[in-house]
């Protein structure tokens, strides 16, 4: 898997600070702390996996506890189901 470098993990920190993801006022008031959800990605459109090791630094980053299991690596072909 890549290895992401301290200026991905800076992009992430920049990235994360523009959308104000610790400080969303509606999910501070809808969501308790203690909730926990799962969620899948599912393409709209023909394409190629990417970015599977950055996207799983940004949900880590978000919730060091988050437990992720990729189906599928980097360079896989996709098909909208």
């Amino acid at each position: 898997m890549l290895e992401i470098t301290p200026q991905v993990e800076h992009l992430i920190d920049l990235a994360l600070a523009e959308d104000q993801v610790f400080n969303d006022a509606t999910t501070a008031a809808l969501l308790k702390p203690s909730y926990t959800a799962l969620g899948v990605l599912r393409p709209r459109a023909p394409g190629v996996v990417a970015g599977v090791a950055v996207a799983m630094a940004v949900f880590r980053r978000i919730d060091s506890t988050v437990d992720i299991h990729p189906l599928i690596e980097d360079g896989h072909s996709l098909e909208p189901e």
